[in-house]
């Protein structure tokens, strides 16, 4: 990928998060990414090749700070769904505070690629199917009879936290979100022994 390109897929992500996806014209991008008149065009063709292409390096880029981050090998690792629950809470927070630019840009693509049937298709293979595959291996674990069906109910549980903590942060306190996420991974893997 080129570094033009490149610096026009990060400029979009940042004016999506900023101001909507109204505001991201062909013009805006050249303008932000520094990137000469035509640029856009040139590497996109149009409006829904642009938002495919930001959609698929926003993909890239939550794939690579996974990669990167322990969480991996520290769901792996977790014993017990309160473990789980707790790391979870913590990716919650980092896609809240942290990354919750990214956050904002990739809700306002999943809106609009869900009136655009076409698309929305590429947007669950890029992004939720990630977690969805990091999920389903841990719901077998904890005994799921059904482990995918439980990742995908999950996964849906999991956005409507996400997205109701991204327009009220104030929301839920850290250790409330880790029980609510431990309780969550009870329900839809079935174990409803304990609800403390």
């Amino acid at each position: 990928m080129s570094s033009t390109r490149t610096r026009m897929l990060d400029a979009a992500i940042e004016i999506i998060a900023r101001d909507g996806l109204r505001a991201l014209t062909f013009r805006a991008i050249e303008e932000a990414a520094s990137a000469s008149h035509g640029s856009t065009i040139y590497y996109f063709k149009h409006q829904d090749g642009l938002i495919a292409a930001v959609l698929q390096h926003l993909a890239e880029r939550d794939q690579a700070a996974l990669a990167q981050s322990p969480i991996l090998e520290l769901l792996r690792e977790a014993a017990t769904e309160q473990e789980v629950g707790r790391l979870l809470a913590g990716l919650v927070e980092e896609f809240v505070g942290r990354s919750r630019a990214l956050s904002l840009a990739r809700y306002e693509i999943f809106l609009y690629t869900a009136r655009r049937p076409e698309q929305a298709e590429a947007a669950v293979a890029h992004w939720r199917g990630n977690f969805i595959q990091l999920l389903e291996p841990m719901m077998a674990q904890m005994g799921a009879v059904d482990p995918v069906g439980a990742a995908r109910f999950f996964m849906s549980a999991f956005d409507g936290v996400l997205l109701g903590l991204l327009i009220s942060p104030s929301g839920m306190e850290s250790g409330d979100l880790a029980t609510f996420l431990t309780r969550l991974l009870r329900a839809v893997t079935g174990d409803t022994s304990a609800t403390h």
